[in-house]
């Protein structure tokens, strides 16, 4: 949601400082003023001055020569010189040389002739050359110094203003950056504020405070009337076209205030519907700019998340809370039917005893067989709505635990005398390996015993005709483990944590069909854990299984009645 905000800003950081400085260095490099050191006169110019400076000397020398005598070449030396300075070594050498060859001319006798008198007479010639080069070279090489000092001191000025110019856009960036990491990091705060926010009337002021913060806004409101689709920037709102006399910004100024400025950014929720928009104003026009826009822009795309995000939260609230009365009802209703149905059923069994015992005279075999399928239907009936009742009071949270200290060894072997029946039918071998007393727990014996009697009886109605069942238990650690292992068709590993589920009853065996609800494995896990244990379960398909029942051996909270509070599997 911050992508045109940070796209756009990207923008900014691309623009490098030296590539403004580069176009100015070619600018200046391209502009005659910068290079004034280049500007040197033409060849001619140069050696056409030494002549004419060599043409000055020799006239001087004309007009002083009664008082030179022997000096004839004292201002010669003086043109070579600035000859040198101005056209360089060669118009030096070419100004020494024009006037040796005009002094021995016009004034070493005899005059009007190029030979002297005497080799003696050229002395004074050879010397002035040799003054002459020496002049011309060292003056040339000052010339040639100054020169490059010129062009070093305007390369430095240069180099200085385009230091300066990249101080400057340096500064410039630094600040832009600056404002771009305040921006982006309060756009960050606020984002996690509006994230965390799943209150819907709180999301609108809060968008609004951070917009009109950020922004420098005079005025900020959330309007549900502007739903315009598109972010609109108007700078002065009195000239704009699109809005006439009236302008739906005037709405979020108090009184009479005029807004020159307005800025309008659209909340988009996820469905694509414009749930309104941050309409932001000032009074003063062009108050705001590209950055206030993506500023705002983002900030409406935090809103928009934020309120799909406290719709989704209180439509789930809403679909809890009918689900929850629809589980209470539930278990009112499973509650009740058990209720009403355990009363008539306990009649059936009072008489059928009354009937077995011969109240109303003897009964014939015959009867006594009936009365006997009576009882078993009214007893398996009835254990069916008392796994119904119990599975409603555990997700009513109103089954109440006597936990105590309690040695296993000590009430579980009276388990075995309420499935003899079962084994004798099913010639069932049972062996008790739980003598031990260090097996010692804190819990309700009562529901530890009701756990028990179940592990034991599905596994008398999974094991086939001739089976082994072991009960045993041991300690571990902080643990008690109660073992029911059997040899039956054993479970899938991949249905293995079905078997907890309420009402699922999986048939273990390849034809036959057992009775029951599903509900026993799912009430023993619920009570186990609410005593601080588990209930697992291990089992190979073809090999058997093994239920492992834990309890802790000591209190896990205050030792004192407890009531489960709905545990699930």
């Amino acid at each position: 949601m911050l992508a045109p905000f940070l796209q756009t800003s990207q923008v900014v950081v691309k623009n490098p400082i030296l590539r403004r400085a580069a176009k100015k260095d070619e600018s200046h490099a391209q502009s005659p003023e910068a290079r004034p050191s280049d500007k040197s006169p033409g060849v001619l110019t140069r050696y056409a001055a030494s002549i004419v400076l060599t043409a000055v000397a020799l006239a001087a020398t004309f007009a002083m020569l009664p008082v030179l005598r022997y000096s004839v070449f004292i201002f010669c030396v003086g043109a070579v010189a600035v000859s040198a300075w101005f056209g360089g070594k060669g118009p030096g050498i070419l100004s020494s040389i024009f006037a040796v060859l005009a002094v021995d001319y016009f004034f070493i006798p005899p005059v009007g002739v190029l030979v002297p008198a005497s080799p003696a007479d050229l002395i004074p010639a050879f010397i002035f050359i040799a003054v002459s080069v020496g002049i011309s070279s060292l003056t040339d090489s000052l010339r040639r110094e100054r020169a490059r000092a010129v062009r070093a001191a305007a390369e430095s000025g240069r180099s200085a203003a385009l230091a300066r110019q990249a101080a400057n856009d340096l500064k410039l960036q630094s600040e832009q950056m600056e404002a771009f990491a305040a921006d982006l990091d309060a756009l960050h705060r606020m984002g996690g504020i509006l994230a965390s926010e799943l209150d819907a009337k709180t999301i609108n002021p809060t968008a609004v405070r951070t917009a009109t913060e950020l922004t420098g806004a005079e005025y900020g409101a959330f309007s549900t009337e502007f739903k315009e689709r598109k972010t609109i920037r108007s700078d002065d709102l009195l000239a704009d076209p699109r809005f006439g006399d009236t302008s739906p910004f005037d709405r979020i100024a108090p009184g009479d205030t005029p807004v020159r400025s307005g800025l309008a950014a659209p909340v988009v929720s996820r469905t694509g519907d414009v749930l309104g928009s941050l309409v932001l104003g000032h009074s003063r026009t062009a108050a705001f700019t590209e950055r206030h826009e993506r500023i705002a822009m983002s900030i409406a795309s935090w809103a928009s998340v934020a309120k799909d995000n406290a719709r989704l939260y209180a439509a789930e609230r809403a679909a809890r809370s009918e689900a929850e009365a629809a589980n209470k009802a539930k278990s009112a209703f499973l509650a009740t039917m058990s209720h009403e149905l355990r009363t008539p059923l306990n009649a059936i069994g009072g008489y059928a005893d009354l009937l077995e015992v011969g109240v109303h005279g003897e009964l014939t075999e015959m009867q006594h067989r009936d009365v006997t399928r009576i009882k078993r239907s009214q007893r398996h009936l009835l254990s069916l709505i008392n796994d119904i009742l119990n599975f409603a009071k555990i997700e009513a949270g109103r089954v109440s635990y006597a936990a105590r200290p309690m040695i296993i060894a000590d009430h579980l072997p009276e388990l075995e005398s309420l499935i003899a029946p079962q084994l004798k039918g099913k010639e069932l071998e049972f062996e008790f390996r739980c003598r031990d007393p260090a097996c010692a727990a804190y819990a309700d014996p009562e529901k530890v015993q009701q756990i028990v009697l179940n592990l034991l009886s599905n596994a008398v109605k999974f094991t086939d005709r001739g089976g082994r069942i072991v009960l045993k238990c041991r300690a571990h650690d902080e643990l008690v483990m109660i073992m029911v292992q059997d040899n039956g068709s054993g479970i899938a590993k991949s249905r293995l944590n079905m078997i907890f589920d309420p009402f699922i009853q999986l048939d273990r065996g390849t034809t036959s069909q057992h009775e029951g609800t599903g509900l026993g494995l799912s009430i023993s896990r619920d009570l186990a854990r609410a005593m601080g244990g588990d209930l697992i379960a291990e089992s190979e398909v073809g090999e058997g299984s093994t239920f492992t029942f834990s309890l802790p051996l000591r209190p896990k909270t205050r030792p004192a009645s407890t009531v489960a509070q709905g545990a699930q599997p």
